[in-house]
């Protein structure tokens, strides 16, 4: 016989069962040569669909056991009446399994005789199969055997729920059984839905990026940014990696604007990942690299300013009296958002520039005495409008506010008031300024002039 330990030996009508009433009901708890008899009985009223299901699957299993068992006519062998007794040849392995996989339980036997080897699956007390015959209506479960010494217990595409133990048992009078265990292991991944998308949020507020991810504990969620810069959490504290399903970021600013990137693994391949991308949002600001710029006529000389802005500003050069300037022979205008950054005498075309960051030069060919007076650098977007005003005049040669003596220092006439933190100037006329770099954070600069 079949031990299954006290519950229902066919999982199918086990299952169905419970959707009737069991009055009076009785439960065969083990499998006989003589089938399986399963008693389901409905109250005094019309029988539902339902009812009548559970009824046709029990017959419908009980007539399967008799089919099976039948083809061997003493069904329980007395010990010792016929040979030696079936063995074991080994263990059942414990197998660990990532979920989507085929899986095969190996059991061998010596000295079968006319025994029979079963199948069960001790979580759910099912008997799932017996010989060649496949008891379960779970479709992804089959047997395979060989020569009849090796029988093959095989799950397709195995499921979490598919794990615990699963038993080989042999129907001696006392019965003899081998147990293997599998442990289902589920890589990770992301939940979309209960995840961030891409954020916008203005400068100085602050943002909260989720991540939201499922799969086999322990589950470790980690952040980076995508360009590989430090993660600014808040101003004393910068990171490279970030553990944890939420990513906090207090008081954003533009040079927070990046995408992140949420990496979750658990050891089982594969790690996945997530791309969020956070925009910062902010009115545009003008800087200028010269605020004065002389040459004579018929020259051809440059006017250059960096604009930053999010989202990107509407942005134009102008007259002193308001007349908006377009590209023509006269005019050649130039942004870094199209051909990259451009080469000033503080700056590199090698330069590598956030995406917040456009510089603009307006090239006036052929100069004559009414090119000569103030150009603006303007800038608009939706939260408000900045421009830069820049002072042309007439010399003998090209000059700018930088003289040769102080070529490599930031030129003075570029240096706005935000940037100018301190200054003095001693008896010798050598000047000494603390100037803050409005293009890196907390870097500051201490430049020293001598005009003499």
């Amino acid at each position: 016989m079949f031990e299954t330990g006290g519950a229902n030996p066919s999982s199918a009508a086990s299952g169905n069962s419970r959707k009737c009433s069991r009055v009076n009901s009785k439960r065969i708890h083990r499998v006989s040569s003589n089938g399986v008899v399963s008693h389901f009985t409905c109250p005094r009223r019309p029988m539902s669909h339902r009812c009548q299901s559970a009824k046709l699957l029990a017959v419908w299993t009980t007539m399967v056991a008799v089919l099976v068992f039948s083809t061997t006519p003493v069904f329980a062998v007395a010990k010792g009446s016929i040979g030696p007794d079936p063995e074991f040849v080994e263990p059942l392995q414990n197998l660990t399994v990532t979920a989507g996989r085929d899986v095969k339980l190996q059991c061998s036997v010596k000295h079968l005789g006319s025994y029979k080897v079963a199948w069960i699956y001790m979580e759910r007390s099912a008997i799932l199969t017996v010989q060649n015959h496949v008891i379960t209506r779970n479709p992804r479960i089959s047997v395979t055997h060989d020569q009849h010494h090796t029988w093959n217990l095989h799950l397709a595409s195995i499921q979490e729920s598919d794990r615990g133990g699963y038993m080989c048992q042999i129907n001696t009078a006392a019965a003899k059984t081998r147990v293997g265990y599998i442990t289902v292991v589920v890589p990770p991944s992301i939940d979309d839905a209960l995840s961030s998308s891409d954020v916008t949020a203005r400068e100085q507020s602050s943002v909260t990026l989720t991540c939201s991810a499922t799969g086999t504990l322990p589950l470790t969620v980690r952040w980076r940014r995508e360009d590989g810069k430090l993660i600014n959490i808040n101003r004393t504290l910068a990171v490279t990696e970030w553990e944890g399903t939420h990513l906090e970021l207090n008081k954003v600013s533009r040079y927070d604007m990046a995408a992140y990137l949420c990496i979750a693994s658990n050891g089982v391949p594969p790690t996945v990942s997530k791309r969020i991308s956070l925009s910062v949002e902010f009115p545009p600001s003008v800087t200028l690299h010269q605020q004065l710029i002389g040459a004579p006529l018929g020259s051809t000389v440059s006017l250059d300013c960096t604009i930053e802005s999010s989202p990107a500003a509407l942005h134009f050069w102008s007259r002193s009296d308001g007349t908006d300037l377009h590209e023509a022979a006269k005019y050649l205008m130039q942004s870094s958002s199209s051909i990259g950054p451009i080469a000033t005498p503080t700056s590199s075309s090698q330069t590598s520039w956030p995406a917040f960051r456009t510089q603009l030069r307006l090239t006036i060919v052929n100069v004559t005495s009414r090119d000569y007076g103030a150009y603006r650098c303007v800038a608009k977007n939706q939260y408000g409008e900045a421009d830069g005003v820049i002072t042309f005049h007439h010399t003998q040669s090209v000059t700018t506010s930088t003289a040769s003596n102080r070529a490599n220092l930031p030129p003075v006439a570029a240096i706005s008031p935000a940037q100018l933190e301190d200054w003095s100037q001693d008896a010798s006329n050598q000047t000494q300024m603390r100037l803050a770099d409005p293009f890196s954070k907390g870097t500051v600069y201490i430049c020293r002039i001598n005009f003499s």
